[in-house]
């Protein structure tokens, strides 16, 4: 290093020099840049309102994107309801003259996989159809809010779609569902999902012990959804009623319908399995419908195959001989037509109920419907009339005192 001399007259100019050479001669360290933070979105309105609209999944209820509940109380058939509405969407066919967007199905079926599978094989078996290969089933448990499942959904769910959720409460585990800072997080985290998808997601909920106050928990689940459908049931009558439609317009709008039991076969001890499939309601006005001449003399038949057995039910193959006794076709598979759709038809209508093969005119345990078919019960007549197809009404006093093999062709 030069040695400086104080007393230099440029002595302080050369303490520059000589520190500028040290500071060259020290590698220059490398400078990180600060990282940039991406500013939130903002849009103008021209840009806003040109954002292409998307049409509802089904028309004035369930919207593309976003997040409802359709909600009742144990026993009011919701899944059967929103099993219908969904195959319809999958499908892409009109559901109660609502127009549908034809969309993949996710159903997260999260209580009672065997009555979930039970009810689309019932479904399936009913209508006559195959559910199509776009209605994609979730039976492993999951949560819509913990990080790591949502990230495992939005992997998984395809995008466009309609989503079931049944039950809410088997997805918010852990989350109190009277605490609206907790219910507040779960919809925020359900939104995450449908805006990353695109989709809407329908969660099935209960009602409280009160029902009058609707879906049970904290207010916010209602005050946050863009969509409620509360199911209810009144008898043998059931009716989906629109509570919130966000922007769709139906608020208000009333869908009754009816369950109608479906034979599935036995079981390996041969027991029957049974399950339900959810049917449009008229209420007063299928009430006030007359019987067709088939369906007058199906019920006729059950009233005569009832007050032979002196019961209140009667097994399926202790009914059928009597039908097939009074029905004027020659051939046995055209008796055994009418009377499959007879029964059909009585079953759908709510006239007449089934419980493993046994069929009555009265409420069934377990079944819960008890309509009035006083009258359209004809078997209490002890005259016969012709109906226009040769199937005359049935006596049963007549036939009370003979077995199968006494009964003769009409």
């Amino acid at each position: 290093m030069t040695s400086l001399d104080p007393c230099a007259p440029d002595y302080v100019d050369a303490i520059a020099r000589e520190r500028a050479k040290i500071l060259a001669a020290c590698p220059a360290k490398d400078e990180q840049p600060e990282p940039a933070v991406a500013p939130y979105p903002l849009l103008s309105v021209k840009e806003f309102c040109a954002i292409p609209q998307q049409h509802d999944i089904v028309k004035g209820m369930l919207p593309s994107v976003g997040v409802g509940y359709a909600f009742g109380a144990s026993t009011a058939a919701k899944t059967f309801f929103i099993i219908d509405l969904a195959v319809h969407v999958c499908r892409g066919q009109a559901w109660r003259n609502l127009s549908t967007k034809q969309t993949p199905v996710c159903l997260f079926f999260l209580e009672g996989i065997s009555g979930g599978a039970r009810r689309l094989q019932a479904y399936e078996t009913f209508h006559g159809i195959k559910i199509p290969e776009n209605f994609k089933i979730g039976i492993q448990p999951t949560t819509f809010y913990k990080d790591e499942d949502v990230e495992a959904l939005r992997a998984a769910i395809p995008m466009n779609g309609l989503v079931i959720v049944d039950t809410q409460s088997r997805v918010a585990a852990e989350l109190d569902e009277n605490s609206a800072r907790d219910m507040n997080l779960f919809i925020e985290q359900c939104y995450r999902i449908a805006i990353d998808r695109q989709c809407c997601i329908c969660l099935i909920h209960h009602t409280g012990k009160n029902s009058d106050r609707g879906i049970r928990g904290a207010s916010s689940q209602f005050a946050n959804a863009d969509f409620c459908i509360e199911v209810l049931r009144s008898g043998q009558h059931r009716k989906a009623t629109v509570r919130k439609s966000k922007d769709g317009g139906l608020e208000g709008a009333e869908f009754p319908f009816r369950l109608a039991v479906v034979d599935l076969g036995e079981d390996e001890d041969g027991d029957r399995i049974t399950s339900c499939v959810a049917l449009p309601d008229g209420e007063a006005v299928q009430d006030e419908k007359p019987l067709a001449d088939n369906q007058r003399y199906t019920l006729d038949s059950l009233c005569a195959a009832l007050e032979a057995a002196g019961a209140d039910s009667v097994h399926l193959e202790d009914w059928r001989p009597i039908f097939y006794a009074g029905h004027t076709a020659s051939k046995p598979d055209t008796k055994c037509r009418a009377f499959d759709r007879g029964r059909k038809e009585l079953v759908n209508r709510g006239l007449i109920f089934v419980t493993n093969d046994y069929y009555s005119t009265k409420e069934l345990a377990g079944h819960g419907q008890m309509p009035d078919i006083g009258r359209t019960c004809l078997a209490s007549q002890s005259t016969k009339q012709t109906d226009g197809h040769g199937q005359g009404s049935l006596d049963p006093v007549h036939l009370s005192g003979l077995g199968d093999g006494g009964l003769s062709h009409e």
